[in-house]
């Protein structure tokens, strides 16, 4: 089958908007304090030590905790078919480019 480019574009940004929504609820159901250390660590970009430090819980608490957000995201994606997910891929690759 035959596309336009545009109907290409448009097929290419559906999947990757159906792949980031579907990571954004993963994140959305997250309980409260596992939101708090995604944006500390996701957004806001701190270490594991730094989020200890301010967060006054121990190492270990940050680490099952990063693991936990991690793998709810990595649940909800595999729902998501490998089309979405290459399309992703790649639009990050072109946009990190040199």
């Amino acid at each position: 089958m035959i596309r336009s480019k545009v109907e290409a574009v448009a097929i290419r940004r559906a999947l990757i908007s159906q792949t980031l929504d579907a990571a954004g609820k993963a994140i959305g159901r997250l309980p409260r304090e596992y939101k708090r250390i995604y944006k500390l660590k996701y957004r806001s970009g701190l270490t594991t030590v730094q989020m200890v430090g301010r967060l006054n819980i121990c190492d270990a608490t940050v680490h099952k905790r990063v693991v936990y957000i991690r793998d709810q995201v990595a649940l909800c994606l595999r729902k998501i078919p490998a089309s979405g997910m290459s399309a992703l891929v790649s639009e990050c690759d072109q946009r990190s480019a040199p």
